[in-house]
């Protein structure tokens, strides 16, 4: 989700992208450490189709979801867990 900052204030979710960042942190560092998801989870995650690697700022993944829930939370499980 985009936060914009501007004169008036702050736009977006903050707290909430905060939140959904800090989670992926703990997922990555989880990742470092050697945790990894069960082949159960593996075959119940989001599939992206079609996708190809694609730059903006950063490099990005483009392309078409398949089984990802339409609204994240701010706090999701992460079912290796």
């Amino acid at each position: 989700m985009p936060i914009i900052v501007n004169r008036r204030g702050i736009l977006g979710d903050i707290e909430a992208e905060a939140a959904r960042l800090e989670s992926l942190t703990e997922d990555i560092v989880r990742l470092a450490g050697g945790d990894r998801p069960s082949d159960r989870n593996i075959s119940q995650a989001p599939l992206i189709d079609g996708w190809v690697v694609a730059t903006r700022k950063v490099p990005v993944l483009v392309g078409t979801m398949h089984g990802h829930r339409a609204r994240l939370i701010s706090r999701y499980p992460r079912p290796w867990m």
